[in-house]
């Protein structure tokens, strides 16, 4: 075994002692129960607890407290887990599958460790039925948005927002890749998404079969809110779009259609160029990947070109 899978076991063994602790504390009852460890994506660790009475809960653990990388920067893990319990909560109550939230415990101190513990749902691996995606985000879209502001979304307008954040990661993408991004002002992304229809929903914005536990293909529950949005539907139609999912039988279910890029308006390159950015920075930053960060590089210059020529027309 490498030094560097054994310093991933053992950081996992003490992680797994610590959340044993943390449990017996948050509820003494779940002490009895089995933990074992699941997996974990950039943001954090999961656990599985099976109860003796049956049963079995999800256990989010942050892997740092405080996010701070080239796409997001002062983001508290348990304001996260806060807006999950809450926004799972409403979906629930209004027929959107979702786990349900369980509880929340947070750390007392450094030292100490906390959770976030859901319904843990059990899921076979397979991917949503062919589809399936369309007719989930146009369930999603057609709920009344909740009455709070998304901690991604981090100033007063969704059209600001998006704006700094496409600028903010268009620079990190030309410092870390040595690669020019022609460029289009902050202002100017603002002027194109008030444009936007005076639509706004509540959009996930991470929609990948990896977010969505199947059985059979069927959506048992969408899970992993972090990037979530009060916005037009568009705006996570063409992230959908740039994660290569949209095809016709997503439209299909969804019933609407997307602007191809010959025919793009600057609206829609804007609303795609959001995506391409942060897929540009996961690769060369965040899970590091050259082989995907090159031709992701590259799809933003093309975006930029392109936004540009019609900003010419």
């Amino acid at each position: 075994m490498s030094s560097a899978a054994e310093s991933a076991q053992q950081t996992l063994a003490t992680l797994t002692a610590q959340l044993c602790e943390a449990v017996a504390d948050f509820e003494p009852s779940w002490s009895r129960g089995t933990l074992s460890y699941v997996g974990g994506g950039i943001e954090s660790y999961v656990f599985k607890l099976q109860l003796r009475t049956g049963g079995a809960i999800a256990l989010k653990v942050p892997m740092v407290r405080y996010i701070d990388n080239d796409n997001d920067q002062g983001l508290d893990a348990f304001d996260l887990f806060r807006q999950e319990r809450d926004l799972t909560a409403y979906l629930r109550e209004r027929g959107f599958p979702v786990p349900a939230p369980v509880g929340l415990r947070l750390p007392r101190t450094d030292d100490d460790i906390g959770f976030f513990a859901l319904q843990f749902i059990d899921s076979d691996g397979s991917k949503p039925s062919t589809g399936a995606l369309g007719g989930l985000l146009a369930q999603l879209h057609d709920l009344p948005a909740p009455s709070f502001r998304p901690i991604a979304q981090r100033l007063d307008r969704w059209e600001n927002s998006i704006a700094l954040l496409i600028r903010n990661r268009s620079d990190v993408v030309e410092a870390l890749s040595g690669v020019h991004i022609p460029s289009v002002s902050q202002p100017q992304l603002i002027d194109i998404l008030n444009t936007a229809p005076q639509r706004s929903a509540l959009l996930h914005m991470d929609p990948r079969d990896e977010n969505m536990l199947c059985v059979a293909g069927k959506v048992k529950a969408v899970i992993d809110w972090s990037n979530c949005l009060i916005a037009p539907p568009e705006l996570e139609l063409y992230r959908v779009a740039e994660y290569g999912l949209w095809n016709e039988a997503v439209q299909a279910r969804y019933g609407t259609a997307l602007q191809g890029e010959v025919d793009a308006d600057a609206l829609s390159l804007v609303y795609r160029l959001y995506t391409a950015t942060m897929l540009a920075v996961v690769f060369l930053s965040e899970a590091p990947d050259p082989i995907r960060a090159e031709p992701q590089v590259a799809r933003v210059q093309k975006l930029y070109a392109n936004l540009i020529r019609k900003l010419g027309d």
